[in-house]
């Protein structure tokens, strides 16, 4: 029996979005639609110049209506610890602002813990993957969090 590649990617998104908190409202007959309709599929990835779903704004829940396919540099662009960033959305650009450390309403982490988690990685005597289960997180969740891409704030 061949696997479904397609059904792979959609459980696979759906449980990163799960990892961070947000909300994945949209069925896999939906999901499979909106690649569909933006002709994409075979171009998508997270590579400069490969396509993602990437929800409206960063804002809100995968849904119906909330999300669009863009390239991965637009949906990540301009990220920073400050908290701003510079998206291009719908062909129009827009400011919004990214959420860091402790002021996101998604944060799992206190800054004590961010700090133990990279201090063991620092040693080289702990990989992700035994940090994440420590925690009981992802590697991949360990991973941004020692490499500064979430939690960039605490020091």
């Amino acid at each position: 029996m061949m696997k479904d590649i397609r059904r792979i990617k959609f459980y696979q998104q759906k449980g990163r979005a799960k990892e961070r908190g947000i909300s994945f409202d949209l069925t896999f007959e939906e999901w499979w639609g909106i690649w569909q309709k933006s002709g994409r599929w075979e171009e998508r990835g997270c590579r400069k110049g490969q396509y993602v779903m990437a929800r409206n704004g960063d804002i809100g829940s995968y849904a119906i209506g909330n999300v669009s396919i863009i390239k991965h540099e637009e949906n990540s662009r301009g990220r920073s610890p400050e908290g701003k960033a510079r998206v291009i959305a719908s062909n129009r650009t827009r400011e919004i602002t990214y959420w860091v450390g402790l002021r996101s309403p998604n944060a799992i982490f206190t800054d004590d813990q961010i700090r133990e988690m990279r201090r063991l990685f620092a040693t080289g005597e702990w990989s992700q993957t035994a940090i994440g289960k420590k925690f009981g997180v992802s590697r991949s969740c360990v991973g941004r969090a020692v490499a500064r891409e979430t939690y960039a704030d605490v020091k």
